[in-house]
């Protein structure tokens, strides 16, 4: 991916993370790597970036956020319970 300095890659897995929840309600049962495709295609022309590389860094956002949650929660995550993701 291009390289963008750490508040903005923040910033736009924060901005493509608020498309999804606002979407997610108007779309029951869709995966979320559905819904966010029109925010990754538009976050992609805007910065120039591939929409392949963003697709897999804002999957390593969801991986590292979902990881934090679980340390956080004193858990360990169970991977076969996440499911909109793919």
């Amino acid at each position: 991916m291009k390289e963008l300095d750490t508040n903005t890659k923040l910033a736009l897995m924060k901005r493509i993370d608020d498309f999804v929840e606002n979407e997610r309600p108007d779309q029951p049962g869709v995966p979320d790597t559905t819904i966010m495709m029109p925010e990754l295609n538009r976050v992609a022309e805007e910065y120039s970036l591939d929409v392949s590389d963003l697709f897999i860094a804002y999957l390593d956002h969801i991986a590292i956020t979902n990881k934090r949650v679980a340390q956080e929660a004193e858990e360990e995550l169970d991977f076969t319970k996440i499911q909109r993701f793919y």
